[in-house]
């Protein structure tokens, strides 16, 4: 059985590892590439985006790099506290809440089922879901 490849999400071509590198107390990623003796770098990014994540701080997000992982559920988590915030305050308007409603709906039914296979070792329950909707 062949082992996954490992493909650079800056080049697209295959990569023979991941090197981080820290400078001026930031850390950074690369993708280091072999090709015989010559050694080439992608570079992919820092592992948090400060200047991004200072213009977000109304909503409480921090900007993470591309190999943080958990990163999507970060940013989820602090959505939903700021959206918290607004509803009990009363910002977030009629046609927002409207837009929101069936996403929320649909993610909490998805991880309803994700908790169900878990638990009774149901493995393919969440393929009765269609893909997600944009």
């Amino acid at each position: 059985m062949e082992a996954t490849q490992k493909i650079c999400p800056r080049c697209g071509l295959k990569y023979s590892w991941m090197e981080r590198r820290r400078s001026n107390g930031r850390e950074y990623y690369y993708a280091v590439h072999v090709e015989g003796s010559k050694r080439r770098k992608c570079y992919l990014g820092p592992r948090e985006y400060e200047n991004v994540s200072r213009l977000h701080y109304d909503v409480a997000l921090t900007f993470k790099g591309l190999l943080e992982r958990g990163r999507a559920v970060d940013y989820l988590e602090s959505l939903l506290i700021a959206l918290k915030r607004d509803v009990m305050r009363e910002r977030l308007s009629r046609e927002d809440a409207k837009r929101l409603m069936p996403l929320a709906k649909e993610l909490v039914e998805r991880l309803e089922l994700l908790l169900k296979s878990k638990e009774g070792g149901e493995e393919d329950v969440l393929s009765r879901f269609p893909p997600p909707s944009r």
